[in-house]
């Protein structure tokens, strides 16, 4: 593995890329604990072990690190299964979503997007704009679903949401199960060969 590759700031010292790695994982760790404005930037800091300075030297609030998060979120990479069935990888896509820390605070960001218009476009920009590329991907392997790409790709979303707020109330994640029953249902709405799968 090479040695990661440092940028100059304008002025000063170069940069190094690992501590913006690091404070944005940090951040989606801390927005998932304790929400949006439930931390500080010394939280921050002590969360990404990283001195306080860096931060303000790549963000100037703490706004714009949430900003920066949401971005990042926006960035993951998707773990579908390569050559699954459409189903299986709308499923594997529908838990990278909901779950694990990044699922957790993207639940909770959604939940500040109301309030915050910057907030809302950063995320229709990343995660949203994400999201619906994997799941296009997915579909428009198949031709009939890919006739369907927006109603799907809505019925989609609404599954997610679903999922979320059973989520919020419950305390508990959705089982694999409950998503599998979940996007079964929406594929096999659309599916033209009754009782067929995809």
């Amino acid at each position: 593995m090479s040695a990661p590759t440092l940028t100059r700031a304008p002025g000063g010292r170069p940069r190094d890329p690992d501590v913006d790695t690091r404070t944005l994982a940090a951040a989606v760790r801390l927005i998932a604990r304790t929400g949006v404005h439930g931390w500080s930037t010394d939280d921050l800091a002590t969360e990404a072990g990283v001195g306080k300075a860096s931060i303000y030297r790549r963000w100037r609030t703490k706004d714009d690190v949430v900003l920066a998060t949401v971005r990042h979120l926006g960035t993951r990479p998707s773990s579908y299964p390569a050559g699954g069935s459409i189903a299986d990888c709308l499923v594997q896509l529908v838990c990278d979503e909901i779950g694990g820390t990044h699922g957790l605070a993207s639940t909770v960001l959604i939940a500040a997007l109301a309030h915050d218009p910057q907030l809302r476009s950063a995320w229709q920009e990343g995660p949203a704009r994400r999201l619906r590329a994997e799941a296009t991907g997915i579909l428009v392997t198949s031709p009939w679903l890919a006739t369907r790409l927006d109603t799907i790709l809505t019925g989609l979303t609404d599954v997610i949401s679903a999922l979320r707020i059973r989520h919020c109330t419950t305390g508990t994640l959705p089982s694999v199960v409950v998503v599998r029953q979940s996007v079964r249902s929406l594929v096999d709405t659309h599916n033209p060969r009754p009782g067929g799968r995809a």
